[in-house]
């Protein structure tokens, strides 16, 4: 009797242990309304919508990145700046990119890291 309890009570735990570890793996990105939405989620939808595109951008900056690195390629400080205004110009000025890197939530620091 006792080892039917001991067994049952180390079952009960080792499936609360394994619920706890489940839950705490998957990450969750919003709530809405105390209703989550998981990382996975997220991802899944991001993949359907832009697929490919994302993944060939993904690709493209490793590559170019690996490129860099191999020929022991440096951008000057003049050449980010001369590029960082092109940036700006193309969105109409200063102000302009600077408010649309912040309704998108990017930092310019972000796009200067690329370089």
């Amino acid at each position: 009797m006792k080892k039917t309890i001991w067994i049952s009570g180390s079952a009960i735990l080792a499936i609360a242990l394994l619920v706890t570890i489940f839950s705490m793996s998957e990450k969750n990105v919003a709530s809405v309304n105390g209703e989550k939405i998981s990382e996975k989620e997220l991802n899944e939808l991001l993949v359907a919508q832009y697929g490919t595109e994302a993944l060939d951008s993904l690709i493209t900056e490793k590559v170019i990145s690996q490129e860099k690195k191999k020929e022991k390629i440096k951008v000057s400080k003049e050449e980010l700046d001369a590029e960082m205004t092109a940036y700006m110009e193309s969105y109409g000025g200063k102000d302009a990119f600077e408010e649309i890197l912040a309704n998108n939530g990017v930092e310019r620091s972000t796009i200067e890291k690329k370089y």
